[in-house]
């Protein structure tokens, strides 16, 4: 399969704030997402499988699709082949950091309009590819839960070393939920002062009742002793607005 030619965005326009591609990102911050990708090696219990990853959270704000960025990136940098897929299809985030177009995507292959192919997009760092969320259906958990999502996925695998998979809040819709069958595990993200208690065991429920395989959790924005060189985790603002009360 050819991939589409790389994202016609000018290398010279810069990473987002939050992301640790910046060229003064806060040291303890990339040090923090290596030691987030050392555990996530370890957590990986297939060696020889291209390894599908599930990035949700409780609730909005958490982070999850910052988070997810930055450990594709971490991941990159040791030479693994990345892709990551926004199957956020309600509020899609992936192509803002990356500066790209948000079509044609993955709703545009699964309603049948576009190829694979022709939405698999390069970024600017070696390895490391997206698939936007592409057009807003109307049915994205109806799309996400169908055989051809599921056929994308067994051919994806064959080509990445690793694939991350953003997805909403899966106390807000099922969309998160839906996918665990067809991915090898869960990265929950919670937020410091952000996420209460009774949310996180809500979502821990949801995901061992259909028996997804929880790698860790991750906690954002966490304040480090003052005795210590890292001051704090701080991953950036987070101005999400999910609204999903029309679907």
């Amino acid at each position: 399969m050819a991939f589409l030619k790389k994202n016609k965005t000018p290398s010279t326009v810069a990473p987002r704030r939050d992301s640790i591609a910046r060229p003064k990102s806060d040291i303890s911050v990339v040090e923090a997402y290596r030691t987030i990708r050392t555990n996530f090696m370890f957590a990986i219990n297939k060696k020889d499988k291209c390894k599908k990853i599930i990035f949700t959270s409780p609730v909005p704000r958490d982070g999850k699709s910052t988070t997810c960025v930055n450990l594709g990136i971490s991941l990159a940098q040791i030479d693994a082949k990345v892709l990551l897929i926004d199957c956020d299809m309600r509020k899609p985030r992936i192509h803002k950091f990356f500066n790209c177009d948000n079509t044609p995507g993955l709703s545009n292959v699964l309603g049948g309009f576009n190829e694979l192919s022709e939405t698999i997009k390069q970024t600017d760092h070696h390895n490391l590819f997206i698939i936007p969320s592409g057009i807003i259906p109307p049915n994205p958990a109806e799309l996400l839960s169908g055989p051809r999502m599921a056929n994308i996925m067994e051919e994806l695998e064959t080509m990445f070393d690793f694939i991350l998979v953003d997805t909403p809040p899966c106390n807000v819709v099922s969309d998160a939920l839906l996918l665990t069958k067809i991915c090898d595990g869960v990265i929950l993200i919670v937020k410091q002062s952000v996420t209460i208690h009774p949310d996180l065991t809500r979502c821990i429920k949801s995901l061992e009742f259909i028996n997804a395989d929880i790698l860790g959790i991750i906690l954002n924005e966490a304040t480090q002793n003052r005795k210590y060189t890292y001051k704090k985790y701080k991953y950036g603002e987070y101005r999400y607005g999910y609204n999903y009360s029309s679907y």
